[in-house]
């Protein structure tokens, strides 16, 4: 699942919803507990996590601007990919404004 490329993270309750959802959709054996509950349990979710520590990563959320998360579109997306063609830039010239500590959203103290 590619989740936070589009901004959005699921909850440790929301992966367990899904799992189930998807166990059940599929006809894959599954618990009676899971049945019952509607969700995966919780000692599958912490034995999911310790087979996949490697690959996965639980993060806090953070803010991302209504601005950013519309300006990530196809149309953008070609323009840059267009204009980094167009002006045969070295990969030594881009820059990722991350990167140098600026940030354009505003955090509470």
């Amino acid at each position: 699942m590619e989740a936070s490329s589009i901004y959005y993270g699921l909850t440790l309750r929301e992966v367990r919803n899904l799992t189930y959802e998807v166990a059940f959709a599929n006809n894959i054996l599954i618990p009676e507990s899971w049945t019952s509950a509607k969700t995966a349990g919780e000692d599958w979710l912490k034995a999911f996590r310790q087979c996949h520590n490697d690959k996965l990563s639980l993060r806090n959320s953070e803010a991302t601007s209504l601005n950013r998360a519309q300006a990530f579109n196809k149309t953008n997306v070609n323009t840059f990919f267009d204009n980094l063609e167009k002006h045969k830039f070295r990969p030594e010239c881009i820059w990722n404004i991350d990167e140098t500590g600026c940030s354009t959203v505003q955090t509470p103290l």
